[in-house]
């Protein structure tokens, strides 16, 4: 005995000893009983339950600064300069539950009871920067200057998780109750800067004898698969009532910022003639930003007469940095290739290049500022009910609800310019933003009722909504490319491109049956569904020449922008009632 005083009352008095033998009279007469029920010794009506919960969290986050940086230095040499960083940050993650509750006493009543759920947030917050600042003199090269900054980082996430009820008593009344929910937040918010700024009010001068890049990009990847299933089944006597409820939602969101600039410098660079190796060069050793045009008879990888650049040569080192001294790092050894078997089309290694040296009709692009993204979310959330009841001289009611939501947004800035300073090219000029983002999202409610009864009824509703954007309504997708508060821009040809071509595929679907039998009594059956889809694109893309002075071409001058942008939506719903009464 406890005393009451536990629970905010005074204390519990003693059974007598009368009291005591009772209950062990009672309790015997209990335990003989084929229905304990009933027994003798207890009249109120036994009751069992069951249930049981199941679930999966994965919290995971990365926060990276890749930075590649000169800063306040002079810079003169004879070979090439390159200032590299690459970010290859990936969550690959997978949380799953399962619930299980079954109860098969006989009894006055009986229920189970069931929940499942699975939880994963995921986050990726990293800076990749590809720097020289501030120099305090000019800088002058001999041969390339190269300026490269490029992130991969991905996403890749499952969760998944189910709940399921059962209960079976044949004598008396019977409830099963199975719920699940699936919730998948994933964030990729990652800047990728690349640029020779001087904050200075003396200009720079920063001279090449070889072509001069500077390019940013960005290729972020969210794949997400969310999807969960409740099952619910009661069979009794008396009344008889199953539910089933599931929910499924993916949250997707990248938000990244992709520059590619010169700020406040003259650039000049001095090459006209193109170099590049051809894939029947055999082995060769590579620097980053060497180009391979492809031959006729490459069979390996790579369209034939395209011009590849070099793009991952930290890579391709597959150095341990933490053992090398400082003196070692003079003595690294680029990394080698047989051209004859390298497959081009591998985008991780080699950058198709061939719009650009097409548009300088073989001729070197003696300047590049370049900036593209090409973000993508590949959004999958699916959520299955099934509940089925029948009682075989009650009342028997069934429910089933399932939802599915998909949410995703791609939002941020890719921007290539040059502004303050003067350019000059003996070759091309090209100054290029471009975006690729792309969404596709797929979202699906399906929910099954049954019920057999004297009186039965069955709801079932199924639906579906995706909602994907690519910019918002107050922050719009922006891509720049231009050239500003130059006194002089001179080149052979100057072509200043932004170009958008943004893409949305969603599908959304729901279905919902419901099917009731009843005899000598009333059956009804509801069924609905609804598939939901809404999509927006807002983009800002501009290209210009601003406040340039002087501005001198022997060829073309090629301002351009073009927005390709598309959406590809379907919804589709489908409900079937079902009902039948002998009565």
């Amino acid at each position: 005995w406890l005393p009451g005083s536990l629970f905010g009352g005074s204390a519990c008095a003693a059974p007598t000893e009368d009291q005591i033998a009772d209950q062990a009279e009672s309790t015997q007469n209990d335990f003989n009983s084929e229905n304990p029920s009933q027994s003798e010794g207890n009249t109120s009506p036994s009751t069992t339950m069951a249930a049981a919960a199941a679930g999966a969290l994965s919290l995971n986050d990365i926060d990276v600064d890749a930075i590649a940086l000169i800063s306040e230095s002079t810079i003169k040499l004879s070979g090439a300069l390159i200032v590299s960083a690459r970010d290859n940050s990936e969550i690959d993650v997978d949380a799953g539950a399962g619930a299980l509750s079954v109860n098969l006493a006989k009894s006055s009543s009986s229920g189970a009871a069931s929940i499942g759920f699975s939880v994963a947030i995921n986050e990726i917050d990293n800076d990749v920067s590809a720097l020289i600042k501030d120099p305090v003199g000019d800088i002058i090269v001999g041969e390339n200057i190269i300026l490269d900054a490029e992130s991969r980082t991905k996403i890749e996430n499952i969760a998944v998780s189910g709940s399921a009820s059962v209960t079976n008593n044949s004598d008396g009344k019977t409830v099963s109750i199975a719920g699940v929910v699936s919730w998948s937040d994933n964030l990729i918010d990652n800047d990728i800067e690349t640029g020779i700024v001087n904050s200075s009010d003396q200009k720079i001068n920063v001279h090449s004898a070889g072509y001069i890049s500077i390019e940013a990009r960005d290729n972020a990847t969210i794949k997400v698969d969310a999807g969960g299933i409740a099952i619910g089944l009661a069979k009794g006597s008396g009344f008889t009532g199953s539910a089933a409820v599931g929910a499924s939602v993916a949250n997707n969101e990248i938000d990244n910022s992709t520059k590619a600039y010169a700020q406040n410098v003259n650039l000049t660079s001095t090459a006209s003639e193109l170099e590049y190796l051809t894939s029947s060069s055999g082995k060769k050793s590579l620097q980053l930003g060497d180009i391979v045009k492809v031959s006729s008879d490459h069979s390996a990888g790579g369209t034939v007469g395209g011009y590849y650049r070099y793009i991952s040569f930290v890579e391709d080192l597959d150095i341990n940095y933490k053992e090398l001294d400082s003196y070692t790092y003079n003595l690294i050894e680029p990394p080698q290739f047989d051209l004859s078997t390298e497959n081009f089309s591998k985008t991780s290694r080699w950058l198709d290049i061939t719009d650009e040296v097409t548009k300088q009709d073989g001729q070197a692009l003696g300047i590049l500022i370049s900036s593209t993204n090409s973000s993508t979310i590949d959004s999958l959330s699916i959520s299955g009910t099934a509940a089925a009841s029948k009682s075989s001289d009650g009342t028997s009611l069934t429910l089933s609800l399932a939802g599915a939501f998909a949410y995703n947004t791609i939002k941020g800035e890719t921007l290539a310019y040059s502004t303050g300073g003067d350019i000059s090219s003996a070759s091309g000029l090209a100054v290029n933003a471009a975006d690729t983002s792309k969404i596709n999202a797929d979202a699906g409610g399906v929910a099954l009722a049954a019920s057999m009864g004297k009186s039965s009824g069955a709801l079932s509703v199924g639906f579906s909504e995706s909602r994907n954007n690519i910019g918002t309504d107050t922050e719009r997708h922006t891509v720049l490319a231009y050239i500003s508060d130059s006194e002089l821009i001179q080149a052979e040809r100057i072509d200043i491109e932004a170009n958008a071509a943004s893409t949305i595929e969603a599908l959304s679907f729901s279905g919902a049956l419901a099917a009731t039998s009843g005899k000598d009594g009333a059956a009804g059956s509801f069924t609905g569904s609804g598939a939901a889809s809404y999509n927006k694109i807002y983009s800002n893309v501009e290209s210009y020449i601003e406040n340039g002075q002087n501005v001198q071409s022997t060829g073309d001058i090629n301002i351009k922008v073009e927005d390709s942008s598309s959406i590809d939506a379907n919804a589709i719903g489908a409900s079937v009632a079902l009902s039948s009464s002998s009565g």
